[in-house]
C-alpha cells in the first residue's frame, strides 16, 4: 500500500511539475491574444485567437511581411494586431487607384493591391492626398491592416517603435466565425 501512495504521489507532483513549466513557457515564451475588430481580416477576425512568439525579436528585428501584436504608449494595455510591411529606413508610399491602396517599398510594389471597399470618408493613404510617402525611422515598424478599409495603423498613428512589439503571430486556434 505505501508503495503505491508513493507512486500516485510521484505522479501528481509530476502533473503539478508540468503545469507550473506550462505556465512559464507560456508568459515568458508564448503568449495569448484575442483579436478585436477586423483590421486584419479575412486572416484574423474579431474573436480569434493567435499564439504569438515573444522571444524571437529579442534577437533579430521583425520582418516584412510578419503579422506582430503591438502595444501603443498612448494606450499601454491595448494590443493591436497589424502586418509589417516597412523596416527601418524605408521609403513606404502608399497610392490610391480607385477602391484600391497599393504599397510600394522602396519603390517596388508589393504583391498586394489592397482593394476592398468601404472606403466612404476615409483617406485611404493617411495623409489626405491620393499619394503619400513615409520613412520608417530607425528601430521603427510600419503596420498596416490587411482590410485597410477599417485599419487604425502607421498611416494614422505613425510608425510602430520596435520595442513596442510584443511579438510575431504564429498561428491561430481558435477561429470566431459569425
Amino acid at each position: 500500500m505505501g508503495c503505491l501512495l508513493r507512486g500516485c504521489l510521484s505522479i501528481v507532483v509530476l502533473i503539478v511539475a508540468l503545469v507550473v513549466v506550462a505556465f512559464a513557457l507560456t508568459h515568458s515564451v508564448l503568449g495569448n491574444y484575442r483579436v478585436f475588430g477586423n483590421a486584419m481580416a479575412p486572416a484574423l477576425r474579431s474573436g480569434d485567437f493567435v499564439i504569438v512568439d515573444k522571444v524571437s525579436y529579442r534577437f533579430h528585428s521583425p520582418n516584412r511581411g510578419d503579422i506582430v501584436v503591438f502595444t501603443r504608449s498612448a494606450e499601454p494595455s491595448r494590443t493591436f494586431i497589424m502586418r509589417v510591411i516597412g523596416l527601418a529606413g524605408d521609403r513606404v508610399t502608399l497610392r490610391r487607384r480607385g477602391d484600391s491602396l497599393e504599397e510600394y517599398v522602396n519603390g517596388h510594389m508589393d504583391s498586394e493591391s489592397r482593394g476592398n471597399g468601404g472606403t466612404a470618408g476615409k483617406s485611404l493613404t493617411g495623409c489626405g492626398r491620393p499619394t503619400c510617402t513615409y520613412t520608417v525611422p530607425s528601430h521603427h515598424v510600419f503596420v498596416l491592416g490587411d482590410n485597410w478599409a477599417n485599419s487604425f495603423d502607421s498611416r494614422l498613428m505613425g510608425p510602430v517603435p520596435e520595442n513596442r512589439v510584443i511579438g510575431r503571430v504564429l498561428f491561430s486556434y481558435w477561429h470566431s466565425r459569425a
